[in-house]
């Protein structure tokens, strides 16, 4: 700076006269447009330090957690089993447990289930009341102890938990405490994560194995013009009364039934009251199907129906589904069966199918290896099916 100064008193005849130059701050802001080339520096902005100058982040307390888009990939559903293994433990009952102790054994010889329980690291919460946690546990011990008998302790104290108006000590229904398990296990699998839509929390474990979706139809018989509600299920209740087999309790189910005279439909195109029909229709099939064959009902006073109603060890369920395509195939692996003559009395048991192919009658603590034939012959409750790998 000297030598340039230096260079100008010489060339002006050695005399300058030097002055003091006060900025003064801007009264306005800079223009907002800069043209393209030339670098500004902003006189009036504070000069930042090299830290302050690299690229600010938002605190992380302050970064949103965001949210999965699935918890659980339907391609990693295993529908068979892993390995071959023999039979699960017996299980103690713990006081007109039967229901439960059924339901468990469904449970555990469900093979897309049992092995995620069997492969994952501990599931839920480790708070003494979690489902999953202690479903888990349950069917790490069972499958472990071979030939010996498990007692279901943490599912026996947590019956209040998982089915509020449960008591223990009391005979209750086997269906109703399997829905229940099934949707306090998908809660232990939402537990710890934020507020899902439904289309995430629709993802689940639970609801990749156990859920199907349903649609329900009502159909202008006039315009043609189609109302579609769609929802998930984790099982099927079937009406009995007047169905021979499970095939015909399908169709029933199924079949549309018509809505006319003061039962006529407002439709949303004509609006107008017209004749229309209502049908339910599988639009997206489960993994693993639960088929309930209903048996009991209040018309009847809890007396319960005990006609045989036939079914089969594969199911094809196809004609069922809203739209028609190739064979939906499944393969039956539980039946889970009532012996008695209403809802307040009788005992619950189950035959399962065993990894290794084998069919057991798992009564409590009593195992025992039966045939087909002696399966197929049941008066069912509940069936479980698993669909067949593509």
């Amino acid at each position: 700076m000297s030598q340039r100064v230096t260079e100008l008193l010489s060339t002006s005849g050695g005399t300058a006269a030097l002055r003091r130059i006060n900025f003064v701050p801007a009264q306005f802001p800079d223009a907002p447009s800069i043209p393209e080339g030339i670098d500004f520096i902003r006189l009036n902005d504070p000069l930042e330090r090299p830290e302050e100058m690299a690229v600010k982040q938002p605190p992380q307390q302050l970064t949103p957690k965001k949210r999965p888009r699935e918890l659980f990939r339907n391609e990693d559903v295993q529908l068979q089993w892993s390995s071959v293994r023999r039979m699960g433990a017996g299980l103690q009952n713990m006081g007109n447990t039967c229901f439960m102790n059924s339901v468990l054994q469904c449970l555990t010889h469900t093979p897309p289930l049992a092995e995620v329980l069997l492969s994952q690291r501990p599931l839920g919460l480790n708070n003494g009341v979690d489902v999953l946690r202690m479903t888990q546990q349950h069917v790490q011990r069972a499958l472990q102890h071979r030939g010996g008998i498990v007692a279901p302790v943490a599912h026996a104290r947590g019956l209040k938990r998982i089915c509020r108006g449960f008591k223990l000590g009391r005979q209750e229904d086997a269906h109703e405490y399997l829905v229940a398990v099934l949707d306090a296990m998908h809660e232990g699998c939402l537990a710890g994560l934020p507020k899902l839509p439904p289309e995430v929390a629709h993802t689940s474990m639970i609801h990749r194995i156990f859920a199907g979706r349903m649609c329900s139809q009502v159909r202008c018989l006039e315009c043609s013009f189609e109302s579609n509600t769609f929802e998930p299920f984790f099982d099927i209740s079937l009406d009995v009364t007047r169905a021979p087999s499970l095939v015909k309790a399908l169709a029933h189910f199924v079949r549309a039934d018509q809505l006319e005279g003061p039962n006529r439909y407002k439709c949303p195109k004509q609006q107008r009251m017209v004749r229309a029909e209502k049908s339910m229709r599988i639009e997206r099939p489960p993994n693993v199907l639960v088929i309930q064959l209903k048996r009991f009902g209040w018309t009847n006073r809890g007396i319960k129906v005990s006609k045989q109603v036939e079914f089969e060890t594969e199911l094809d369920m196809s004609p069922f589904m809203r739209r028609r395509g190739p064979p939906q195939l499944y393969a039956l692996y539980a039946v889970l069966v009532h012996a008695g003559h209403s809802t307040h009395c009788g005992h619950y048991y189950c035959y399962v199918r065993a990894p290794n192919g084998l069919w057991h009658c798992m009564d409590d603590t009593s195992v025992s290896q039966v045939s087909e034939r002696v399966v197929l012959a049941q008066k069912a409750y509940i069936l479980l099916s698993e669909a067949a790998a593509a």
